[in-house]
């Protein structure tokens, strides 16, 4: 037998022999309405299979509640990635106008006016050397850096081309990575709606804890089946005791009563030969009679001391007086 305690951590003494059944029905219906079986002792078996649902109903809610702290390390994650890039954007942003402020300063140092004719003969040049800018081109725009195309630029356009052409190319890769990094903001920040919108499709800690919370009744269950029935086994066990006990003391009194009609019998023998004796006799002398009627006495009380017999067992038994 071993004691188990469902709530907290004292263990109460193991109970055994008849304190066992004196937990009673009511005793243990009242401990599992109070949701605590504390005062309740069960055999080893039980308390093994109490502690292994205790483990299986802690596996369950533990294993649903990682699951959702995995998932909302994964939507932190992306959510920080969110941050990352947009923070890079910025950065990029303004690596982006400094360097576009460099090229407003080469073209004033070639004499090229912002917004004038040749500023825009230079734009549309830049455009027309990229294939991206190729396959955006209107038809007039195509005819028009056709026609440059043939003519040439300036030899100051020419010198601010090659001033700005790494700057340029350095624009174009900032630009490309903040695509890139939009590209990643939106696909991250649609993976937090989705798995959003499926955690409100089912509930899993309320599922793992109704799991649990089964798993514990059912071995609730079955340990007040147990302590029913090995109470039922000890009380069978004792009746039974008693009643072998009772046959013991029925046998034991049988005997004694046999014992008793046998020295009944003796006495009546010894009352015959005594009779006989004095039908047979001479009158003997009364201190004789009293003598040997004493002797007869003391041999009846020496044999019934023997048997331990009380003297109202032999009640109504008598020396007659010899005479």
């Amino acid at each position: 037998m071993q004691a188990i305690r469902f709530q907290g951590n004292q263990e109460q003494a193991p109970v055994y022999g008849a304190s066992f059944q004196g937990q009673t029905k009511q005793t243990i219906d009242q401990a599992r309405k109070n949701g605590d079986l504390n005062a309740v002792q069960m055999p080893d078996a039980l308390a093994k299979r109490q502690a292994l649902a205790k483990k299986q109903a802690h596996k369950i809610v533990s294993d649903a509640f990682a699951g959702e702290r995995k998932i909302d390390s994964n939507v932190q994650g992306l959510n920080d990635q969110v941050d990352s890039l947009r923070k890079d954007n910025l950065e990029a942003g303004n690596d982006i106008a400094a360097k576009r402020e460099l090229i407003d300063a080469a073209r004033e140092q070639h004499g090229i006016v912002k917004g004038s004719a040749e500023d825009k003969e230079l734009e549309l040049w830049q455009k027309g050397e990229s294939l991206e800018g190729r396959a955006s081109m209107s038809d007039d725009e195509r005819k028009a850096y056709a026609d440059l195309k043939k003519r040439g630029i300036s030899q100051s356009q020419q010198g601010f081309l090659e001033h700005v052409g790494d700057i340029n190319e350095q624009i174009k890769g900032l630009e490309r990575q903040m695509d890139d990094n939009d590209a990643q903001i939106r696909a991250n920040n649609a993976a937090v709606t989705a798995i959003g919108i499926e955690r409100l499709k089912s509930d899993p800690m309320g599922e793992a804890q109704e799991e649990a919370d089964a798993i514990l009744e059912q071995a609730n269950g079955e340990l007040i089946s147990g302590l029913f029935a090995e109470a039922k086994d000890h009380i069978d066990e004792e009746r039974e005791e008693t009643q072998e006990a009772a046959e013991e003391k029925a046998e034991k009194e049988a005997e004694q009563k046999e014992r008793i009609e046998a020295a009944k019998e003796k006495k009546e023998v010894q009352e015959e030969q005594t009779e006989e004796i004095r039908d047979n006799a001479p009158l003997p002398n009364m201190a004789k009679v009293e003598e040997t009627k004493m002797q007869v006495k003391d041999k009846i009380d020496e044999v019934l001391d023997k048997l331990k017999l009380l003297s109202e067992d032999v009640k109504g038994i008598k020396v007659d007086d010899i005479v």
